[in-house]
């Protein structure tokens, strides 16, 4: 049970995650455009998380509850955003011709060109776009269950969630990676209308996106893995429902031009290195 005013471990992470974002920016302040306007966001951001954890009060109803134990949800957009603004203080460059390499070096071609032109049927293209688009769906329905059903599990799931989302868009910021859409061609490829209404969903959020880069390792895989594993915990039948739509979007990353292949196995590799560590560290943050 939290105690009144507590911090809890979302917020002490959240807090190290923004403390960490700061010193990034003052750090690269001459190779980041407008890094005021950062700083004044963070900040902001940071004084709303000692608002909600003063007003919060144990016995709150579970709008109030989610809120208190999911309100980083609320900001993923600006973070995601916000890293790929300034991932260029390290390298001045984008790195996407090194990740190019390493797929043709797997391949013998790219995956991200040839996956979607060489199976570029109606059916296929809105199979693989829906599965990219239920990332939207999944995410908020397992939490949701999660909090009404397993509540005593919620805070934990979505520590570990956000936790790995945090080292995600860390990495972002320090290696600047646009991914397949680095080809113009895939750029603009990614923004038409063509298909069905999932393949135009996509189209229509990538070409209303003002973002460039963030896509080593590929997030979308990483915390598609982290809710998979955590809607098994709280129902084996459900975790296994969603092992298919888990696999086809891993297939969909690359398949729909938005990763290289290399990010696939990344995003894969960060669920299953952070996925034990973090729910450890939750644990540990949570008796202090």
């Amino acid at each position: 049970m939290i105690k009144k005013h507590k911090l809890i471990p979302l917020d002490i992470i959240t807090f190290g995650y923004i403390l960490f974002k700061l010193i990034y920016i003052l750090a690269g302040w001459n190779r980041i455009d407008q890094p005021l306007r950062h700083v004044i966001s963070y900040v902001s951001i940071l004084i709303f998380v000692i608002v909600i954890q003063r007003l919060y009060r144990p016995g709150h109803n579970i709008l109030i509850k989610f809120l208190r134990y999911a309100y980083p949800l609320l900001f993923l957009g600006f973070f995601f955003n916000a890293s790929t603004l300034v991932d260029r203080v390290i390298f001045p460059d984008y790195l996407d011709p090194i990740f190019q390499q390493i797929d043709y070096i797997m391949f013998g071609y790219q995956p991200a060109i040839e996956w979607g032109m060489a199976y570029d049927h109606v059916i296929i293209q809105e199979i693989f776009h829906f599965a990219y688009f239920s990332y939207y769906i999944v995410i908020p329905l397992v939490a949701i269950l999660i909090l009404i059903n397993k509540y005593e599990y919620f805070s934990k799931f979505i520590f570990t969630m956000l936790f790995v989302f945090y080292i995600c868009y860390i990495t972002y910021s320090i290696f600047p990676v646009i991914g397949a859409r680095y080809w113009e061609e895939l750029f603009q490829l990614t923004m038409t209308y063509r298909g069905g209404l999932f393949t135009r969903i996509m189209a229509f959020i990538y070409s209303n996106s003002q973002h460039t880069g963030a896509a080593f390792p590929s997030s979308h895989v990483a915390i598609t893995m982290i809710v998979n594993i955590g809607a098994y915990k709280y129902s084996n039948l459900l975790g296994m429902i969603l092992v298919p739509l888990s696999l086809a979007l891993f297939i969909s990353t690359v398949y729909c031009h938005y990763h290289y292949f290399v990010d696939v196995i990344f995003g894969i590799v960060y669920a299953a290195v952070l996925f034990k560590p973090a729910e450890l560290l939750h644990d540990y943050l949570d008796n202090l």
